[in-house]
């Protein structure tokens, strides 16, 4: 928690989001985010710093997110918008607004965090008690409260016919059939991203012509949450022929794969720490969304890696990027 007069820095923010020795994994893993703030619907104002919607934390987890800050969710199904954004990753409930209701328009946090701590539903505890709407959108269920999980109760379903097949009868056949990408899904469903991090790099080592588009993509998020940059950069190779195809990122649901890159690299980006293969790669992530700020930060770090090639690599790069192709 970043509790002080001077808040929390966008550095401190991007740096956080690369991983480290207290969280491996890149990203968050918090399963309750709040955040006070100002700005516009795509971006939020940190002490100091400027937040894009890139910014917006990738989720390891599923998360409820607080956010007190004006027109966030002025689109909340845009990903360009910080509602679109979280909503995107995986939160599963969201308060934000939808124009402009000043501060107060807003329950104070630390007295919305009491009240989902004392039990009350997530619609009420974000809510002013016996006061008007005003311009705050709650999204999730309504319902919804805080508390100790729930008991786990195991038994036969009892349908008729042949036996339910498992995820685990799942992973047996994909992997027998050398059907690499649904394997990497189906231990992603188990939730066992360290092993899909290890077959990945496995596959890379003794089978790189299996390294597709769709490989990459069935794998990276597990390379993410697990913090293994080693098996998150061959992902993102085997992705690089299909980073620069708009509509395919679309419909595949795989612009966020930019945002994963970037908030992994974050700290060496910030630091001009990149390695060569790490700064060969990031090119292939820029974002049309925040191309110029990523542009620049993509020059300055990689010339400290690629020298005089960099300005050419980063430029052909941003060209493309505008293109869509």
């Amino acid at each position: 928690m970043d509790d002080a007069p001077g808040g929390a820095s966008l550095v401190t923010l991007r740096r956080r989001l690369s991983g480290g020795p207290e969280s491996p994994g890149a990203g968050i893993d918090a399963g309750l985010i709040a955040i006070n703030s100002s700005g516009q619907a795509p971006w939020f104002d940190l002490k100091p710093g400027q937040a894009l919607v890139g910014d917006v934390p990738v989720l390891r987890v599923p998360a409820i997110v607080h956010m007190v800050h004006s027109f966030s969710a002025w689109s909340p199904t845009e990903r360009s918008t910080i509602a679109g954004a979280f909503l995107e990753r995986g939160a599963y409930a969201y308060l934000g607004s939808c124009h402009e209701p000043l501060l107060r328009g807003f329950v104070p946090t630390p007295l919305v965090m009491r009240r989902l701590l004392q039990g009350l539903p997530w619609s009420a505890a974000v809510r002013f008690d016996d006061a008007p709407p005003w311009k705050i959108a709650v999204f999730g269920d309504p319902l919804l409260t805080l508390g100790p999980r729930g008991p786990r109760i195991a038994g036969d379903l009892g349908l008729p016919g042949r036996p339910p097949r498992t995820l685990t009868d799942e992973l047996t056949s994909h992997l027998k059939a050398r059907e690499l990408a649904d394997a990497l899904r189906t231990l992603a469903l188990l939730g066992r991203d360290a092993d899909a991090a290890r077959l990945i790099l496995a596959t890379a080592k003794d089978q790189p012509a299996a390294l597709t588009p769709e490989f990459g993509l069935a794998g990276i998020e597990s390379a993410f949450a697990t913090g293994d940059r080693a098996a998150l950069l061959t992902c993102a190779e085997a992705l690089r022929p299909v980073m620069y195809d708009a509509q395919r990122l679309k419909t595949d649901g795989a612009l966020v794969i930019k945002d994963m890159i970037w908030q992994a690299l974050g700290a060496a980006i910030l630091d001009d720490t990149l390695t060569e293969r790490e700064a060969r790669i990031l090119p292939h992530f820029l974002r049309l969304e925040t191309l110029d700020r990523d542009r620049a930060e993509a020059l300055r770090a990689c010339e400290a890696a690629l020298g005089k090639d960099a300005e050419a690599i980063v430029g052909e790069a941003a060209a493309r990027v505008r293109a869509g192709k």
